[in-house]
């Protein structure tokens, strides 16, 4: 309406302006009868103006107001009983909807957490078996198997020290002293190979 009353008012301006514009043509009566018919007219155009635009107002206020009562969410109450208009209705909905993904984001994560910690205590021995005085076997297998080991490459470097000095001993002869050799001292075989 404001756009049509600006157009309005500019029209009776220039209505007003040429009628004080030739005011000294006119007789005094004429003028102030001219100047109470523009002003009626005026007054006529405006209500027509106002009804007009107030229709079209009206109609859109309406509209937007049952647009706001349908898309704006509320709920009615009445003692215990509660209903929802259909925007609170889908906004539950999209919430409930995110909250629900929310949560099994969650637990997705927690059991691969929960898969990563059950693989990572799989992998990694228990502490017994790293200190080597558990109650099960393994360790104390591990333990012989690696000193049988030690041991059978300790008689293979012994008997090979054993026909080197043989050897020399062939060549040289030693004197009988009660002296005894590394050899002797550190290898519990009769120099055969044959333990004692």
């Amino acid at each position: 309406m404001i756009k049509e009353l600006g157009e309005l008012n500019e029209k009776f301006y220039e209505l007003y302006g040429r009628l004080y514009q030739n005011i000294e043509l006119l007789p005094p009566k004429q003028a102030d009868v001219m100047a109470a018919n523009l002003l009626e007219q005026y007054k006529s155009e405006y209500a027509r103006l106002s009804l007009k635009t107030g229709v079209d107002e009206q109609s859109e206020a309406y509209a937007v107001k049952l647009l706001a009562g349908s898309r704006i969410p509320h709920r009615w109450r009445f003692l215990w009983w509660s209903r929802a208009n259909k925007a609170a209705e889908l906004i539950e909905r999209d919430i409930q909807a995110q909250v629900m993904g929310y949560f099994i984001e969650k637990e997705k994560a927690l059991e691969r957490l929960e898969k990563a910690l059950d693989k990572a205590a799989e992998a990694t021995p228990p502490a017994e078996v790293l200190a080597g005085d558990g109650e099960d076997g393994n360790a104390e297998e591990a333990a012989e198997l690696e000193q049988s080991d030690t041991d059978t490459a300790d008689e293979t470097g012994n008997q090979d020290e054993a026909a080197e000095e043989t050897e020399a001993g062939a060549l040289e002869q030693p004197d009988n002293t009660n002296e005894t050799t590394d050899q002797e001292q550190s290898d519990p075989t009769d120099g055969a190979g044959n333990a004692f």
